[in-house]
């Protein structure tokens, strides 16, 4: 179960990703930018610079057992479009693994406020 889990999660997450960075739109305009709702520092989890061109989707639980993806796959992109500003990653968490789903993602929001939020989920991701 927690097998087909993960690999839905990762399809999710590929075809997400496919998607933004091949969706053809003309990020040169700024109606695509207009039209989208304000985004609350508080509220809203990014790994990155905020400023980067490129918006990656990543849909969590913190309880999710996706170790293998997050110290191959995640750490290559981050390495290669995050760390570069080629691109940020804005961390959306549905905590429905358990009620240490919903801790996890209190702690990420009070990290988040401090400015930790990126130690703070490589740290919790590491542990599962």
């Amino acid at each position: 179960m927690i097998k087909l889990l993960v690999v839905i999660l990762l399809v999710v997450i590929t075809v997400s990703s496919v998607i933004v960075l091949f969706s053809g739109s003309d990020y040169s305009s700024s109606s695509s930018v207009a039209n989208q709702p304000p985004v609350n520092p508080e509220t809203t989890l990014y790994i990155g610079n905020q400023e980067a061109p490129v918006t990656l989707v990543e849909y969590l639980d913190f309880k999710c057992q996706c170790n293998q993806f997050h110290q191959t796959t995640a750490k290559e992109l981050k390495q290669a479009y995050v760390d570069t500003n080629k691109a940020k990653i804005e961390v959306r968490a549905f905590p429905f693994l358990g009620p240490d789903s919903g801790r996890a993602l209190r702690g990420a929001y009070c990290a988040n406020v401090q400015g930790l939020f990126e130690p703070y989920h490589d740290v919790v991701l590491d542990y599962i």
